[in-house]
């Protein structure tokens, strides 16, 4: 079965809710077990920054059983320097594609744009889908 890897905005989408009218993303996420998402560590800590996410809020108990149902993957040296080898204007995105070439064979995005744009300076088989283009 395939892999899927989630970028933060997909993470921050769904617990906050602001995904119930798109229906092509949900469908696809309903339709892909748990076993096979995987998110990186680092969009554990931007998630609880940006919502943030205080410790026993009902927010945090959803976030909680959410990362403890997907895979998160570690952010590692080896990602780090890659992500830091190519001339790209956001860190934070190269980090987390370098952590899903590594692990996925999909990534699942709102910013697709940049992340075809890190493609191009690092190819890999990996493909980059949102909710116009599942």
């Amino acid at each position: 079965m395939k892999k899927y890897f989630l970028d933060t905005n997909i993470i921050i989408d769904l617990l906050s809710q602001r995904l119930l009218d798109d229906s092509e993303i949900l469908k696809l996420l309903e339709d892909i077990p748990y076993s096979n998402l995987y998110v990186s560590a680092l969009s554990v800590h931007i998630t609880f920054y940006v919502l943030r996410i205080k410790s026993n809020s009902n927010l945090f108990n959803q976030a909680r059983f959410f990362f403890d149902l997907v895979n998160v993957i570690p952010l590692t040296e080896e990602i780090t320097k890659k992500a830091m080898s190519i001339e790209f204007k956001d860190f934070e995105d190269a980090l987390q594609y370098f952590s899903a070439v590594k692990n996925c064979d999909y990534i699942l995005t709102r910013d697709k744009k940049d992340f075809e744009k890190i493609q191009r300076l690092a190819p890999s088989p990996v493909k980059i889908l949102n909710k116009y283009h599942l």
